[in-house]
C-alpha cells in the first residue's frame, strides 16, 4: 500500500487524519471525472481507484465519502450521496453530489478530499464525539451571503463542548492577493479589506497591499467569535506550496492535489 505522507492521531484516537501527497502516486486529481459506477472511467481513473481501494481495505475504511466541493458552506449528510462505487470487495467511495462538508462521519468511515492548497477543518463534539468535517477555502470563508463554512459546521452542539482542528494548507506567505495585479487587483484589494474588517488584522500577513492571506487565521477567528475555546483549536505546520511533497494548485497547476481522509475511529 501507498504509505501516508502525514498521518496524525486526534482526540485521543477518535480521529485519525491522513494525508496521501505525491511521493507514492500522483494521480489523485483523476478521483474527481469519477461519479458513478456506471460510467467509463479512464485508465487513470481506474488506477487511482484501485489504489483508494487498497488504502481503505489497509486501513480498514469501509466507506469514503468525497463530495465534489463547491466553495461555499453547504454541509451535506452521507446518505445523500447517492452514487456508490465499489473501490473494493468490502470499500466503497461515495460520490455524486456538490456540498464542501460532511455532519456526521460514521465510524469506520471517512470524509475526503482532493486538496490543492485549501485545508481540511475538523470539528467534534467532546462528549459524543461526533464529527464534522468540511473543505476550507477562501471562497467560503468569506460568502457573507450565506453562513460561512465555519459556522455552517457548528452544528455539534453547545460551542463549549466543542474541538476543532485545520491542516494541509498553503501558507500565508505563497497566498499572495496583490493589489496592484493587472488582472485581479481591484478584487483582491476588496478581499484583503472584507478579510481584515470580519476576522481582523492576523487574517493578513504583512502589507496590505500583498494580500498575504491566513486561512487558518480566519477559521481560528470565526470560532473564537463563536464561542469555542482557543485552548481546543489545533493545527499542523504543513505547507502544501513549499513542500513538494504534497499537491499544490497554485505550485504546480489544477491537476496537482492531495488526499486527504478524515477517518472517524470511536
Amino acid at each position: 500500500m501507498i504509505k501516508p505522507t502525514l498521518h496524525q492521531s486526534l482526540w485521543d484516537g477518535s480521529l485519525d487524519l491522513y494525508y496521501f501527497g505525491l511521493d507514492g502516486f500522483r494521480s489523485w486529481h483523476e478521483l474527481r471525472t469519477v461519479s458513478s459506477k456506471e460510467q467509463n472511467v479512464s485508465v487513470a481513473a481506474k488506477e487511482a481507484l484501485d489504489v483508494l481501494g487498497e488504502i481503505c481495505d489497509d486501513l480498514l475504511i469501509e466507506n469514503v465519502f468525497i463530495p465534489s466541493p463547491e466553495n461555499r458552506s453547504w454541509i451535506t449528510y452521507e446518505d445523500l450521496l447517492p452514487n456508490r462505487v465499489p473501490i473494493s470487495l468490502r470499500a466503497s467511495l461515495w460520490r455524486g453530489i456538490t456540498a464542501d462538508g460532511l455532519k456526521r462521519i460514521s465510524s469506520g468511515s471517512a470524509f475526503g478530499i482532493l486538496g490543492g492548497d485549501c485545508p481540511i477543518g475538523l470539528i467534534q463534539n467532546i462528549d459524543t464525539k461526533e464529527i464534522c468535517a468540511g473543505h476550507v477555502c477562501r471562497e467560503n470563508m468569506t460568502s457573507f451571503s450565506v453562513p460561512i463554512i465555519a459556522h455552517a459546521m457548528l452544528n455539534l452542539g453547545e460551542e463549549q463542548m466543542l474541538r476543532s482542528f485545520i491542516g494541509c494548507s498553503i501558507a500565508p506567505k505563497y497566498f499572495v492577493h496583490k493589489w496592484d495585479d493587472s488582472r485581479f487587483g481591484e478584487a483582491n484589494r476588496k478581499l484583503t479589506e472584507n478579510i481584515i474588517v470580519t476576522y481582523g488584522r492576523q487574517a493578513i500577513c504583512g502589507s496590505y497591499e500583498t494580500g498575504r492571506i491566513d486561512l487558518k487565521a480566519m477559521w481560528f477567528a470565526a470560532l473564537s467569535r463563536r464561542g469555542v475555546s482557543k485552548m481546543q483549536m489545533e493545527t499542523d505546520d504543513v505547507d502544501t506550496y513549499s513542500d513538494p511533497s504534497y499537491g499544490s494548485n497554485r505550485r504546480d497547476g489544477r491537476d496537482s492535489r492531495t488526499l486527504i481522509l478524515a477517518v472517524n475511529r470511536s
